[in-house]
């Protein structure tokens, strides 16, 4: 069972977790930015998920290294998702190596498999310990559960092209030193400029780099999108998540109707792979895993987002309106099946068994 907290409530955790210890089913969770009930954001209270016929969740507790130096052994994701149809993956949002341990995983088990799940924790606190199985809560970890049922995905963000095409031609892991061969932050600093035609500098680069995002370009596919976060002091970008050497970039711009209409094709694409022949029980609910920072960008227009969701599934005869997690990054599988780490995008899972 999923036990899913809000981040602020972290204090609550430790007195949770000797009760949660008692009950007969495999309890795992964490503690994220914002949960979704019912259709909307909850400000207080605990959700509970059953994922019926579930396997044991397995924490993998030390993403501070490379995942191909674990020697994981029975842990391997090979051996604990063998013959499962989906995983949900959950991760600590300022983990390092987050694209290497997802590309470990995808590279281990395949396309054979749904992939879902989201980023933990939360942005004001980096060093947060998020995750949990049984009593044990890490921080810099992930969780791998073997999930019993097939799910359908539509994952959509909606940001639209401001420049490109902007290559990154010196990177280390999640940092771009270099665009188009000049020290990344220059050129960065200069393009958000020529588009706000104010002053940005670094003391205020997170509030203003929110709304100036990268894509990761994605052939016949919407791009990824990559937050930058900060600035070293030799002038790299500091992302979320690993950025490959030589990638192709754009730097993207939002608005809120296209993100509203992101959401609402995320929820269509989900639908789409429900096989019609699904049986008399009706479709369950949406599943939504959303980015903490689309709800701060859309403020209370987020609430159409969350309703638009609803009333497309309902309108496919979903019988539940959805639950889920606001999230430090988006975890699902791409429409070809490879497994992907998003920042910025809605994603949607329906379960149909």
């Amino acid at each position: 069972m999923g036990v899913f907290l809000l981040a602020a409530d972290v204090d609550r955790l430790g007195a949770l977790l000797p009760g949660l210890a008692t009950l007969t089913v495999p309890v795992f969770g964490g503690l994220f930015p914002g949960l979704i009930f019912d259709g909307v954001t909850q400000d207080s209270g605990a959700l509970l998920v059953f994922f019926e016929g579930a396997g044991t969740p397995v924490l993998m507790s030390d993403l501070g290294r490379p995942y191909d130096t674990w020697g994981l052994g029975a842990d391997a994701p090979a051996t604990i998702l063998a013959d499962r149809p989906s995983a949900l993956i959950l991760i600590d949002g300022h983990a390092p190596h987050i694209g290497n341990f997802l590309e470990g995983i995808y590279r281990t088990v395949g396309r054979r498999l749904c992939y879902l799940g989201g980023g933990a924790g939360s942005y004001e606190q980096n060093d947060l310990a998020c995750l949990f199985v049984g009593t044990e809560v890490r921080a810099r970890s992930a969780i791998v559960v073997p999930l019993a049922d097939r799910w359908s995905l539509g994952a959509r963000h909606g940001w639209r092209v401001l420049h490109e095409p902007l290559l990154a031609s010196r990177t280390r892991g999640n940092l771009i030193e270099e665009l188009n061969w000049q020290p990344a932050y220059s050129v960065y600093r200069d393009l958000v400029e020529a588009e706000t035609g104010q002053p940005f500098d670094v003391e205020h680069f997170a509030e203003v780099a929110r709304w100036f995002p990268f894509g990761l370009y994605r052939k016949d596919a919407e791009s990824v999108v990559r937050n930058p976060l900060g600035v070293t002091t030799e002038g790299a970008l500091v992302c979320q998540a690993e950025v490959p050497e030589h990638a192709t970039l754009s730097l993207l711009y939002g608005t809120p109707a296209a993100l509203l209409a992101a959401a609402r094709e995320a929820t269509i694409q989900a639908l789409a792979g429900v096989p019609a022949d699904r049986g008399d029980g009706g479709m369950p609910g949406a599943f939504v895993i959303d980015c903490i920072f689309r709800k701060q960008f859309l403020r209370s227009t987020f609430a159409a987002e969350l309703e638009s969701i609803t009333a497309t599934a309902a309108a496919a005869g979903a019988v539940r309106k959805p639950a889920g997690l606001l999230t430090t990054g988006e975890i699902a599988s791409n429409q070809s099946g490879a497994l992907d780490f998003y920042n910025w995008t809605a994603v949607v899972g329906v379960c149909h068994g």
